[in-house]
């Protein structure tokens, strides 16, 4: 006799799965924006990169303090972790963009120059001084050190002292920072060079992103959960663990055997003789 399907497999059971909220779809029309390019040409656009340490509305403010400007400076949420900053000033502006990289509440601050391009990464560079550690000393030549530049980011210009080689490279924000390289030379050998960033705030030290501190790295906490489910599943209950042993312990007295809470069973019911009787005298 043939089995008979259940509601799942006719695909007539419910769908208790979570759904996201509905959305409705809207269709642009081409338009002339000319007009309000040219009034945000000089506005910079931020985004938080951790928004659970972050406050955009006490952020607001407070930058601006730290900047010294000339003139005047309007900013506002654009919502989803975004900002903006209007100036009245193109030198105010051109400094704050020149003074880069910030920081908020220990966390970094993405600032760009707006501009006309619509993207859900958009801001997402940011500019940092990297000194190089590690690199020997007859190899820091020009050539090298701008090419490893440029194979992090986009090269905006690097310096060679006696004492250090630096670069200053604009990165991807957005995804994790690389803190060593490996420097492969003629012959086989190889170094590892230390790349160390300064005004870098927080940071995970597992996936090195941005936008999260070690102890919320979805990295551990997927760890966590395999290792849980390995505890759970290869481990034996405490009940089983108390049939085991009770079943290891056959033969011996009843008295030493213990429950699944360790309580001991204590005198067998049936083990126990009745009282002897008493004859009472002739």
């Amino acid at each position: 006799m043939a089995r008979r399907l259940s509601a799942t497999e006719k695909g007539k059971a419910i769908d208790y799965s979570p759904r996201s909220p509905p959305r409705k779809r809207i269709k642009v029309q081409e338009m002339d924006t000319s007009d309000l390019i040219q009034e945000n040409s000089l506005t910079l656009i931020g985004r938080l990169t951790n928004t659970v340490e972050q406050r955009i509305w006490a952020m607001l403010p407070f930058l601006p303090k730290r900047w010294n400007l000339q003139g005047k400076t309007i900013g506002s949420d654009l919502g989803h972790g975004c900002f903006q900053y209007r100036f009245d000033n193109k030198d105010d502006l051109k400094r704050v963009l020149d003074n880069r990289p910030y920081q908020y509440a220990g966390w970094m601050v993405i600032i760009e120059r707006w501009e006309p391009i619509i993207s859900a990464d958009f801001p997402s560079q940011i500019p940092f001084w990297i000194e190089l550690k590690g690199l020997p000393l007859h190899y820091w030549k020009p050539e090298l050190i701008s090419s490893i530049g440029k194979e992090l980011g986009y090269l905006d210009t690097f310096t060679i002292t006696k004492t250090s080689a630096k670069i200053r490279v604009t990165i991807d924000g957005l995804q994790p920072i690389i803190k060593e390289t490996i420097m492969e030379f003629t012959g086989g050998k190889k170094v590892l060079v230390t790349l160390s960033y300064e005004k870098l705030g927080n940071h995970c030290s597992i996936c090195q992103r941005l936008t999260h501190s070690t102890t919320n790295c979805p990295n551990t906490r997927n760890k966590a959960k395999r290792n849980d489910y390995h505890t759970t599943s290869t481990q034996p209950s405490d009940a089983k663990k108390s049939l085991d042993n009770n079943q290891k312990g056959r033969g011996t007295p009843y008295k030493s055997r213990t429950d699944r809470h360790g309580r001991s069973f204590g005198d067998h019911p049936l083990s126990s003789k009745p009282p002897e009787m008493e004859i009472p005298p002739r």
